[in-house]
């Protein structure tokens, strides 16, 4: 496919829960109607959907959710039926608690006794916006936004500010975002937290069975994403996160295809002219040194002007509140052309890395959240105390202020808040190119990156275990460094005159 003509679509694999069909999404002709008793479900044609049915109470599942064998959710495709009879006999907590144990890329959408209720996946990858007031639910924020056409945009706090800062706030005030480990009451608009508010069960797990259990859980879903029968592609940088899931991957690599993006100044030898450039040409140096362990079908990606993007920026901009890297889609499409392709990703391991630090001794929650997330944003042109209102407010609306001992308010909020609301959207733009799969996201697979020692968490421990017991070979390159192994620690015995060491050749 020439990626100049490459063909862009709205609101890929999104869907809109709402009392009645919303005629923008019948006019696209890509999505499918269901009716269910009270509401009516539209989802887009690359969208997995299960519906189950009981009365007026039912169960829908939207997108990629794979119950896992170490939970008691059969993994026959068909997720509602499974989950209804829970909500029926449990309520939300039976839900919840088959949940934990369910990976994937998803949104679950209930009824039960006239009460509507949802959830999103354990890393919420699937966004999904909510409208109480129009009891809408959406994957999509265009979608809900374009029903408000006579309800002007307020800036949360009055000004513009990171994404670290959102929260479950959106420009529109009668609009929130579903926050990872919560539960959605449609009725009032509430979010319930349903997870880290009680035992870390990886805690009474010998490091040796955490480790096998993210091997055993990691391996079977690359079974069944192989099983799939689509295209499968992986993204390689000389960064860790790809180095292990790589490692993961090392009986699956022939049914992958890899890319590697970069620029032309790397390609063609030249110095880099910025710290972008400077970056993507140490992955690119990197990946050529591994390029014999890499899957064989390997493509590298050089930047360059992208009129596609520019002629589809308003479809774009549809798809996702915040743009990341348009530049890169027409050559994704022109990799794996079939919409059904699924990119396979790494990036949870960074939830259980203790990037912003722990709570300080005998602080109160809330005065934790408030510190970190100022530390973690760009400055607001408003006072502290204005900003720290807000997020005092949401911040117990979320639950922050009552986490159990097992997990910190640091690690919950760069979870919830900071990778689940930037991660969604990066999703959300290259869905129009295939979909994402995160063997990470499960609620059981996190709780095992957040049970290790703070210290261990911060050197990456487990990753780089995780990489040696299942590839060894890989931790010999540099990761984000030119110096392999032999530079680092053989070359320094060398004889005097022996000169500095090369570094490795492609």
């Amino acid at each position: 496919m020439n990626p100049g003509t490459a063909p862009v679509r709205l609101y890929p694999r999104g869907f809109l829960l709402s009392p009645a069909a919303e005629p923008l999404l019948d006019d696209l002709g890509t999505f499918r109607t269901l009716p269910l008793p009270g509401y009516v479900l539209q989802v887009d044609e690359l969208a997995e959907v299960s519906v189950a049915v009981h009365g007026d109470d039912w169960v829908a599942v939207v997108g990629k959710a794979w119950p896992l064998s170490s939970g008691d959710l059969p993994s026959d495709g068909d997720p509602a039926r499974h989950l209804l009879p829970r909500l029926l006999l449990g309520g939300a907590a039976a839900v919840e608690s088959a949940l934990y144990d369910v990976s994937g890329r998803y949104a679950v959408l209930a009824r039960t006794g006239g009460r509507v209720v949802a959830w999103n996946d354990a890393a919420a990858t699937r966004s999904v916006f909510f409208d109480a007031a129009r009891r809408r639910v959406s994957s999509h924020y265009d979608i809900l936004r374009r029903g408000r056409t006579g309800t002007p945009d307020r800036l949360p706090f009055g000004a513009k500010v990171g994404v670290n800062l959102l929260l479950d706030l959106t420009s529109q005030p009668g609009i929130g975002a579903l926050v990872a480990n919560h539960r959605l009451e449609l009725g009032d608009g509430r979010q319930v937290r349903f997870h880290g508010n009680g035992a870390n069960p990886a805690l009474e797990l010998s490091v040796s069975e955490r480790l096998e259990l993210v091997e055993d859980l990691w391996t079977e879903q690359l079974d069944r994403l192989v099983a799939l029968g689509v295209p499968l592609v992986m993204s390689m940088s000389g960064g860790l996160d790809s180095r292990a899931m790589l490692a993961m991957a090392r009986e699956h690599r022939a049914f992958f295809r890899s890319f590697t993006y970069t620029s032309a100044s790397a390609v063609e030898g030249r110095p880099p002219r910025n710290r972008w450039e400077e970056v993507v040409g140490l992955d690119h140096e990197l990946t050529q040194q591994m390029r014999e362990l890499l899957p064989p079908d390997h493509h590298v990606i050089v930047r360059t002007p992208s009129a596609w993007a520019q002629a589809n920026k308003e479809v774009l901009a549809r798809n996702s509140t915040h743009e990341h890297g348009r530049w890169l889609l027409p050559t994704y499409l022109s990799i794996t052309p079939d919409p059904r392709s699924v990119h396979y990703r790494g990036n949870l391991f960074e939830i259980g890395r203790c990037y912003w630090g722990t709570a300080e001794a005998g602080e109160d929650p809330l005065a934790t959240l408030c510190r970190v997330l100022r530390a973690h944003s760009p400055k607001v042109a408003l006072p502290d105390e204005t900003v720290d209102a807000v997020v005092r407010e949401r911040g117990a609306a979320l639950g922050f202020d009552d986490l159990s001992e097992h997990y910190a308010v640091p690690d919950l909020a760069y979870w919830e808040l900071r990778h689940a609301r930037w991660y969604a959207q990066v999703l959300n733009e290259t869905d129009t190119a295939f979909d994402t799969f995160t063997p990470l996201n499960a609620r059981r697979l996190l709780d095992v990156l957040l049970s290790f020692p703070v210290e261990q968490r911060g050197s990456a421990w487990a990753q780089h275990e995780l990489i040696h017991r299942n590839h060894p070979s890989l931790l010999f390159f540099g990761i984000n460094d030119r110096a392999d192994l032999y530079v680092r620690f053989a070359a320094p015995a060398a004889p005097e005159g022996a000169g500095e060491p090369a570094l490795a050749r492609r």
